[in-house]
């Protein structure tokens, strides 16, 4: 969230190209530190491995390698958002893995497409609401507001450390004892089922609080709910899909598609901020009980 708070001073006294330097400077830091770090992508290592040992890599040309960006690219990811493929773990030794046919794996990642788009239309909703009357705020004001989601992201964070030593590291520890590489993957949920009451829950605070007439603190406020549970979505939703072998980028084209969507329409937002960002927390409101209904499911098989 250091992005609007930096870019809105510079915006607003040295003028919007100084949005851009601040990028590259801030690039420029990062790629000089990770020069001397490590490769750690697969597929370069793989190449490097097989050239030092004088192995010959054959890349597929023509239409083999067409046939193979396709089913990689798009195939696969389809197959695997809708599958969810396990391993036996009771014989750690002889792992066998087994796919099945498993919606749950794509609700999820629609839900967390969904929410992560609404993240991108508090980026159009916040400026629009507090630099017009009432509240007036300088760009450089707004840039502050965002610090509010900064402290909703800092308080998940924290949650969901809590949570991993607290309630998974001893499922952890349990599944071990009980001769498993790991507990199971829903049990990473524990974020998600807490965190999806912040966000209907911030959703309307803001909406019904902005352009209210009320103090600018109370949406400000608002915001720091629907940033927490957010983000308590998103970090328990991640590794669980990982658990089960589902490919995150397509939920992330998701979310990216989808906000992008949703700045488009930002017009039609800014004519009833209110009623437009209530139609999603009121969609967001059922999936509190998707994601228990998904750790009931798991754990019970009913």
């Amino acid at each position: 969230m250091s992005r609007p708070v930096i870019g809105g001073f510079a915006a607003q006294h040295k003028g919007w190209r100084w949005t851009q330097w601040c990028i590259l400077f801030i690039a420029l830091a990062v790629f000089l530190s990770a020069i001397p770090t490590k490769e750690t992508y697969k597929k370069v290592i793989l190449k490097r491995r097989a050239k030092a040992r004088g192995i010959e890599a054959i890349e597929p040309a023509g239409g083999a390698a067409v046939k193979r960006t396709v089913i990689q690219n798009f195939l696969r990811p389809m197959h695997m958002l809708v599958t969810e493929v396990r391993s036996n773990h009771s014989i750690p030794e002889d792992v066998h893995t087994l796919t099945f046919p498993q919606p749950v794996v794509f609700f999820l990642s629609l839900y967390t497409a969904f929410t992560f788009a609404i993240l991108f239309l508090f980026f159009a909703a916040i400026p629009y609401v507090f630099e017009r009357p009432p509240y007036s705020f300088t760009i450089s004001q707004t840039g502050l507001v965002f610090l509010a989601i900064g402290l909703g992201v800092l308080l998940a964070s924290m949650t969901g450390l809590v949570i991993d030593i607290k309630f998974y590291q001893v499922q952890h520890r349990k599944a071990i004892a009980a001769g498993q590489m790991h507990a199971q993957p829903e049990h990473r949920l524990y974020n998600a089922m807490i965190g999806s009451l912040g966000i209907p829950v911030g959703l309307f605070w803001f909406a019904w609080t902005a352009n209210a007439g009320v103090h600018w603190a109370v949406p400000v406020v608002g915001a720091v709910p629907f940033a927490w549970g957010n983000l308590c979505l998103f970090v328990s939703n991640t590794p669980t899909h990982e658990h089960v072998r589902a490919d995150n980028q397509r939920l992330d084209l998701g979310g990216h598609v989808h906000g992008r969507l949703l700045r488009a329409l930002e017009r039609r937002l800014c004519d009833g901020c209110e009623w437009y960002l209530s139609v999603y927390a009121r969609r967001s409101v059922p999936a509190i009980y998707h994601t228990e209904y998904v750790f009931d499911y798991a754990m019970t098989g009913q």
